[in-house]
């Protein structure tokens, strides 16, 4: 129903219809008792009065709109059609009511304004997105990316002051970057000025946002119950608002915005989180890049710093890459080879200088083949003209299935060479002085085959050595014998330890009997294993000979040519034949008696108690040496004793064995020097060592004359004196017949220092009098040991640059996968106190640390939106992450550790009932690596949080390894793993 009123010229409504009464909430006697313009919008009073005056000035009609005011306050819009009646002094007016369409229009009107401000937002945020993406290409560091960020940031949100920061491992946000119009407006003591720059408390607002993980506003941030004042000199904050940074899920940082004038506001939160995401983007981009540079580095510095020649070449065959070991041995600056042709430079002759056709060029083969092509023996050329021997290899360079080039690998074998040849040359003066030597020489394996024999063997026993190698050496003695001595021979090597005058009867060729003394040495390896035995036989077949002839000569006393005695078992003379008392009166011996033993009543004793009835000894009268046999002869309670002088005999042996130990020990030391020395039984205090011959390059190698040397008794001179307790124990401290070794430094004439290695035996050794003999060599090891100190400080760097390549492998794996940052250093953490706990070799921990640094590295290539979905994976894409042990065997299996590395990660999800991946292994079939790897996996995959999952504890994972004792999991490795956590406190 429209609305009706006639208003009067005096301001009063006379008349007025239902519909504004019920309109506006007052009564009709209410709007007719008050001037209808305090019923009208204040604001539209003016506009309504000039209305009327219109109207009495003679407008005919007034078409405008007012706003009436309801009676509970509420406000309503009416459009007033107004005509004159003058003749009455009246206004005719009719209204209709156009509130709701008011506020449509206005509602309409709000809604285009907040349309427009969002475009304009929205298109600011986006091009703060595109420019940072863009600026991250351009900025060489993360502080000049991060404040490129803020100046986005700070133009966005209108705030006066910024920083980004992300939490480092203890705790505190460190400072990534400051805007600089906010820093420059501090005025911070320098020293808290540089503690701020490096990183700030989190406590406090910050603390707030990076709990919440949200996007907070602190519009009046003093009075908020977490505020803590800055530091002094800082800029008052009036109005804050941080953003969280997150990665995978996971909060790391925060972008920190303060004083935008006015306060901030919904819109601010909203651009700053979907800047915050570019802002991660970007920063995760340029560290990638940074980490896949310093990979870069370190692969460039491995083959640099290879001792190896390693070339690139082209499918031209030209040059593309040389190391330094490379130009080095070539001749070259390794620019000068660069884009060359490899053949036409190092490989164009052969070692004999004939040309070296390029069709028949090994290493060019490999470009036409595609295969890896070995060389065990080929010759290259130097600038200089000169070639030298080398051991090489190619192996092709294959892109997309096709050979995209080759590199080549070499090694200078001259060294090598030149010391197969000396090895050659020693074998041939062994072989000389073996072959003449008077004894039979052999060496015997660890089950007493022949492994060596000397041609003296075909004298003894008239078997050539080619006859005898094989055999057992108790297959020559005499059957009835030979269990027993096999028995005894065998105790000896069991023990590992040097015997002496070992009695043996053999058979020989022809069926006689030969006697033979033996002596031998153990041959061990590094770990004390025995290998076998070195040794020497002599023939003792004469003197075994005349022993039965003398036994023989023994029972016709009288007619025996030799002295024979009667003695009672008190040891009084009762007979002497004639030849006794001849060769008393020969020698001026007065009694009988000097011919007796000095202990015939300790043989007489054993004689009555039964324990003996035969006895060998030897006795000295007057410088003779006489040969004693004493035989018991119960039945008549006495003892008869036949003597012969051996006098003759022994000095015939004795020099016999002087010239046979000679040559056996010279066979036994060749070396760069060869000595004889000895001392004689004179009182220790006037005792001098001295050299009774010496031979080779004493003068090369000590600077020293052979004369020289002799004028000062013997080498130990020479020797430094920190080394003089090595002289001691191994050169004149050994026990007769156990050969010694040492390596000794020597000062040379020219005061230099040399390395030498001692080889030596004592041949003989008399505590009482001093009495000593031995041989020896000297070989001069000063070139090996610096090539050892080289070789050390090689391993040590290659080693150190291993272990970085190794950490910059892991930092890559965790880049794509930064929900679980830190998941390999902590698994192998804890797989090292496993293998402590089970006490595994250095060599065995030193291959758990590189696999479990980088036992994940197969995750490279599972895509990422896989490995941080916070949600189950399907049966396909758990397919994938499931191949990442398989693919990281494939990335690690072509470099060369010292360690089974890329068997461990391919097994380190496999378990003993076969039921793990990828190729379902059982028990033993696992390496024992692996399995300490798996258990150490799986406790700090349960202990700690995941996409999918909270984190479930220790007592969680402890739990879930026990009960697959023996079922997935080791049991010798689980119950060391719950060890050290519950015994050995092991956190990680």
């Amino acid at each position: 129903m429209d609305i009706l009123v006639v208003a009067g010229l005096d301001g009063f409504f006379k008349k007025v219809n239902p519909a504004l009464v019920n309109t506006l909430d007052w009564t009709a006697e209410e709007l007719l008792s008050r001037p209808w313009i305090e019923f009208v919008h204040p604001l539209d009073r003016q506009a309504t009065e000039a209305a009327r005056d219109a109207l009495v000035a003679g407008e005919k009609v007034a078409r405008f709109e007012n706003r009436y005011q309801g009676k509970d306050g509420s406000i309503h819009w009416l459009s007033w059609t107004s005509m004159p009646m003058p003749e009455q002094g009246l206004i005719f007016a009719v209204a209709r009511e156009t509130t709701g369409q008011k506020q449509a229009e206005e509602e309409l009107q709000r809604y285009r304004a907040d349309l427009e401000k969002q475009v304009r937002e929205r298109t600011a945020l986006l091009t703060g997105i595109n420019l940072i993406f863009r600026e991250a290409l351009f900025c060489e560091t993360e502080e000049q990316l991060g404040q490129f960020c803020l100046t986005v940031a700070e133009k966005l949100t209108g705030s006066k002051f910024s920083y980004l920061a992300e939490v480092d491992q203890a705790g505190n946000l460190e400072i990534i970057a400051i805007s600089n119009p906010g820093w420059s407006a501090c005025e911070m003591p320098v020293s808290e000025a540089l503690r701020f720059l490096k990183h700030i408390d989190l406590r406090g607002l910050r603390s707030r946002v990076m709990m919440s993980a949200e996007t907070l506003i602190f519009n009046d941030s003093a009075s908020h119950p977490d505020w803590i004042d800055p530091p002094k000199g800082h800029p008052a904050i009036n109005s804050f608002l941080g953003t969280p940074l997150k990665s995978a899920g996971q909060v790391f940082g925060m972008i920190g915005l303060a004083n935008r004038e006015g306060g901030y506001h919904k819109g601010n939160q909203k651009d700053m989180e979907a800047l915050a995401v570019a802002v991660v983007e970007a920063l995760t981009r340029k560290r990638a890049e940074r980490k896949l540079a310093q990979l870069r580095g370190h692969h460039e510095l491995i083959l640099s710093s290879a001792s190896e020649g390693i070339i690139g070449l082209d499918l031209q065959g030209n040059m593309s890459f040389v190391n330094p070991a490379a130009a080095q041995m070539l001749g070259y600056e390794a620019a000068e080879l660069i884009s060359r042709n490899a053949h036409a430079v190092i490989h164009h002759s052969k070692s004999d200088g004939s040309p070296f056709p390029e069709e028949e060029c090994r290493i060019l083969e490999t470009l036409q083949s595609g295969s890896r092509i070995p060389f065990e023996d080929d010759w290259f050329w130097r600038k200089d003209g000169a070639g030298f021997p080398v051991r090489c290899s190619t192996n092709p360079l294959i892109h997309n299935g096709w050979v995209s080039g080759t590199v080549l690998t070499f090694r200078d074998i001259t060294a090598w060479k030149e010391a197969e040849s000396a090895l050659r040359e020693s074998e041939q003066r062994f072989r000389d002085i073996t072959e003449h030597a008077v004894e039979w020489i052999w060496e015997v394996d660890s089950e007493g085959r022949f492994t060596y024999s000397s041609p003296v063997v075909e004298k003894l026993l008239g078997y050539t050595p080619e006859e005898v190698l094989g055999k057992y050496f108790y297959d020559f003695f005499l059957p009835e014998e030979r269990e027993e001595m096999k028995d005894a021979a065998f105790a000896v090597f069991a023990a590992k330890r040097p015997f002496r005058d070992f009695l043996n009867r053999n058979l020989h060729k022809n069926g006689k009997t030969v006697w033979l003394s033996t002596s031998g040495v153990p041959m061990l390896d590094a770990s004390g294993n025995l290998l076998g035995y070195r040794g020497a036989d002599h023939d003792i077949t004469t003197r075994k000979l005349a022993e039965a002839e003398i036994a023989r000569l023994a029972s016709f006393p009288q007619l025996n040519p030799n002295p024979v005695l009667e003695v009672d078992f008190q040891g009084d003379i009762t007979y002497a034949n004639s030849a006794a008392h001849e060769v008393a009166e020969k020698l001026g011996l007065q009694n009988l008696r000097y011919f007796l033993p000095a202990d015939l009543e300790e043989i007489l004793g054993s004689i009555r108690e039964g324990k003996e009835d035969q006895f060998w000894r030897e006795n000295r009268l007057r410088e003779r040496i006489i040969s004693v046999y004493i035989y018991a002869v119960p039945q008549f309670r006495v003892a008869r004793l036949f003597f012969v002088d051996i006098t003759g005999q022994k000095q015939v042996e004795e020099e016999l064995r002087l010239s046979e130990e000679r040559f056996r020990h010279i066979s036994s030391t060749i070396s760069d020097i060869s000595y004889s020395c000895s001392r004689t039984g004179i009182p220790p205090e006037d005792g001098v060592l001295a050299i009774d011959w010496m031979v080779g390059a004493a003068e090369r190698i000590t600077g020293y004359s052979v004369e020289e040397i002799k004028d000062r008794g013997c080498w130990g001179f020479l020797v430094v004196e920190e080394d003089l307790p090595l002289y001691e124990k191994n050169v004149l401290g050994l026990p007769v017949g156990l050969p010694g070794r040492c390596e000794l430094r020597f000062r040379h004439k020219n005061g230099e220092i040399v390395w030498v290695e001692s080889f030596a035996e004592v041949i003989e050794k008399q505590e009482d009098s001093q009495r000593l003999r031995l041989y020896g060599g000297l070989v001069d090891i000063t070139a090996r040991k610096e090539a050892e100190a080289a070789i050390k400080e090689s391993l040590e760097k290659l080693h150190q640059t291993l272990q970085k390549t190794v950490k910059a492998l892991s930092s890559t794996i965790e880049i794509r996968d930064p929900y679980t940052a830190g998941h390999q250093r902590r698994v192998t953490q804890l797989a090292q106190a496993i293998a402590r706990e089970l006490g595994l070799s250095k060599d065995q921990k030193d291959a758990l640390c590189i696999a479990g640094t980088i036992h994940d590295l197969g995750k490279i290539c599972v895509p990422a939106e896989i490995l941080s979905r916070p949600g189950r994976l399907s049966d396909s894409e758990f397919s994938l992450v499931k191949d990442h042990p398989l693919k990281g065997y494939e990335i690690l299996e072509p470099i060369q550790f010292p360690w089974p590395v890329a068997q461990i990660v391919r097994q380190h999800h496999e378990r003993l009932n076969g039921s793990g991946y990828p190729d379902g292994l059982h028990n033993e079939e696992i390496l024992l690596e692996a399995r300490i790897l798996a258990v150490a996996d799986v406790v700090e995959a349960i202990a700690s949080h995941r996409p999918y999952r909270p984190a479930l504890g220790i007592d969680a994972a402890l739990e879930e390894i026990s009960r697959n004792r023996d079922i997935l999991f080791d049991r010798e490795v689980v119950d060391a793993c719950i060890k050290v956590f519950k015994e050995k406190a092991f956190t990680f």
